[in-house]
Parts: C-alpha cells; sequence; structure tokens
C-alpha cells in the first residue's frame, strides 16, 4: 500500500481566490440556480449536489491553467515507458503528488524518488498507484487518482485545505465522521490516524485515460495502459462525445437511495460502494455541468437494452476486473454496473442512454 509521508520543504505555491474566479467556471454556467432552487437545504443530498457543484468550478478552474486539460495526477509522458515507475524516475521527475503543509512546516505528500528526483525525496515507487488514474494491479483498483481530488494540485481552486468539507458527502457517514474531526484545523493538512479516509467523490476514472484503454468489444476491446504510449495521454475537460450522458465526478460510496444494509460500523454507516445495489442513485455531476442523481437502475436497464440489441454495452467487462467489474461482486442484489467507473469508450462513452 502506498504511504504517506512529509519532508520540511516549505510550499511555493499561492491558492487560487476562487471567491474571484468562480464567475467564469463556464462548466457550470446556467445550471447552479436552476438545480440549487429545487434542493432543500437541510438534505445531505442538497449538500452533497452543492459540494458536486464546488467541485464542478475547481475543475473548471483547473482546466483553464491547464490548456483545457481536466485535472489528473499523471502526464502523458507516463506513456513512453509504458507506465513503468523506475524506468520513468530514472528519465524525469515527475510533479510531486502533494497533500498539503501542516502548521509545524511539513510537507506531507505521496513522495517519489529515483534518479532524476532530488535525493531529499523520501518516497519511492511504492507510492507509483496513487499517480495513475486507476490502478489495475489491485484486485479492488481503490488506489489512483480518481480517489484524490482533495490534493493540492485540485484542493488550491477549491479552499486550499485538504481537509475541506466540500469532499465529503454528510450521507456518506462512516468516511464523513472519520474526517469530520479535521474540518476545522486551520492548516492546508494535518496526518490523521489511523488511516486517511478517502473523499467521498470519485472521478469517472475511465474518461481519466485515453479513449482506447476502454475500446468497445466491436472494436478489440480493454487495452491494458502499458501496452501503448498513448493510454496516458490527458483529456481535454471539454473533450466528452456526449457531456449530458457522461458523468465527470459522483459519490464513491452507496449514500443516496434505497438503504444499505447494516454494516460492521452500525447501521447509519456507508459501508458499500455507489454500485451495490440498482436502488442506490449516487450524486453524480456530468461533463455538461448538470448535477443531479444518478439511477443505477436506469443505467443497468440501458445498458442491457443495448446488448439486447447486439451493440456494445455501456461499461467495460473485459478489464483486470473480470465480468463483474468494480466491486461488482459485492452487490446485495444480483445487479452489475459499472457506469462511470469502467464505461466504455472512456470520454467519448456515456453512462445512460437519455439525459438524467
Amino acid at each position: 500500500m502506498p504511504h504517506a509521508a512529509h519532508i520540511g520543504s516549505r510550499r511555493a505555491m499561492t491558492i487560487v481566490d476562487v471567491a474571484v474566479s468562480v464567475g467564469s467556471a463556464t462548466l457550470l454556467i446556467g445550471v447552479v440556480s436552476a438545480t440549487a432552487g429545487a434542493l432543500r437545504p437541510a438534505s445531505g443530498t442538497a449538500v452533497s449536489m452543492a459540494n458536486s457543484m464546488q467541485l464542478g468550478a475547481a475543475h473548471a478552474l483547473y482546466a483553464m491553467d491547464h490548456n483545457g486539460l481536466q485535472w489528473c495526477t499523471h502526464k502523458t509522458e507516463f506513456g513512453l515507458t509504458g507506465g513503468n515507475c523506475s524506468q520513468y524516475v530514472a528519465l524525469e521527475c515527475p510533479p510531486q503528488v502533494i497533500l498539503g503543509m501542516d502548521l509545524s512546516g511539513g510537507t506531507w505528500a505521496y513522495w517519489l524518488n529515483g534518479p532524476a528526483c532530488p535525493p531529499s525525496y523520501p518516497g519511492n515507487c511504492g507510492n507509483w498507484p496513487q499517480y495513475q488514474p486507476m490502478d489495475f494491479g489491485s484486485s479492488a483498483g481503490a488506489n489512483g487518482a480518481w480517489r484524490l481530488m482533495n490534493v493540492r494540485s485540485l484542493h488550491n481552486y477549491l479552499n486550499g485545505r485538504f481537509w475541506d468539507p466540500t469532499y465529503w458527502a454528510p450521507n456518506d457517514r462512516s468516511a464523513y465522521r472519520a474526517a469530520a474531526p479535521n474540518f476545522d484545523y486551520p492548516g492546508e493538512f494535518v496526518f490523521s490516524n489511523p488511516t486517511i479516509p478517502p473523499s467521498s467523490y470519485a472521478m469517472a476514472s475511465s474518461a481519466m485515460w485515453d479513449p482506447q484503454v476502454f475500446r468497445a468489444p466491436s472494436q478489440g476491446g480493454f487495452r491494458s495502459p502499458s501496452s501503448f504510449a498513448d493510454a496516458y495521454r490527458r483529456q481535454a475537460l471539454f473533450g466528452a462525445a456526449h457531456p449530458e450522458l457522461k458523468t465527470l465526478l459522483l459519490e464513491h460510496n452507496w449514500c443516496q437511495g434505497g438503504t444499505p444494509p447494516m454494516g460492521s460500523f452500525g447501521p447509519t454507516a456507508t459501508t458499500y460502494a455507489y454500485n451495490a445495489s440498482a436502488s442506490a442513485t449516487p450524486v453524480a455531476l456530468f461533463y455538461d455541468g448538470h448535477v443531479w442523481t444518478m439511477s443505477n437502475a436506469k443505467a443497468i436497464a440501458d445498458d442491457a437494452s443495448l446488448i439486447k440489441r447486439g451493440l456494445d454495452g455501456l461499461w467495460s467487462r473485459d478489464t483486470p476486473f473480470g465480468q463483474d467489474g468494480y466491486l461488482g461482486a459485492q452487490s446485495i442484489d444480483g445487479s452489475r454496473t459499472s457506469h462511470s467507473v469502467l464505461t466504455t469508450g472512456g470520454i467519448l462513452g456515456r453512462d445512460v442512454l437519455t439525459p438524467q
């Protein structure tokens, strides 16, 4: 497992003044007022939808500063070595995945080190999974940038803190309770023992890779990112082929819709992922900027209708995660969906067939 570590270097970056810049975040223009007007202020769903809109603004601001590219922790050049860490850090030291600086001046990060990196960096290639859009080398795929939106490279476009409550959905009760003690910490980051709970929100990971990684079955199927140089080619934020049908980010855990079974943490805990049931409806931000609850049942029905007609399904079933897809075996009702996470065609694909 990767480990966060710190060194005592000073941060040289300036936090972006979001209050001034959000007005130009065109990803959300025209949808914020319409969506917000329909929300109930006391609802955990409403808070999560508002969080998603704020995260969308941060993504738009990032893209404005990065030639229109969507946020990630990898570089296009990773493909030159087939995503091999030891080979890559011998050629170039990638930007470090920094969580933030604490009040004592220590900077915490998933550090990488190698011949091309400064000798003061304490990390190694054990942290490489956090530099990937998604880690296909693990059985669950839980590591990767798709779960790491609250690192400095993006939180500088929000409120400048790893532990900003915007990154946790109130209905994601287990993660929210674990993160909440740090919400009032005045610094950019503080280490949280025993673990750092991931943000409630996850990127739609397949859209972070080149579309050829998640090729449709009719076009040859899944291609390992290590097998071709363009796999790591970074994607444009406004590059979705079906922006009203493709999610950019969504709640990772089962937070909305139905009632999750009682887990080991008690009846109020969230212990299942967003796709554990057809009745779950995770809050999702789509590429066209609208935020709504994503119906798993609709995604499953839309996918089945395509397959019945002999067409390609909406998500890939031939990835290293097998036919069940991402955590599909944990479904409590026999339903299977990997919409958003394993979308066929990546950023060029669709998660549903008609707008939500």
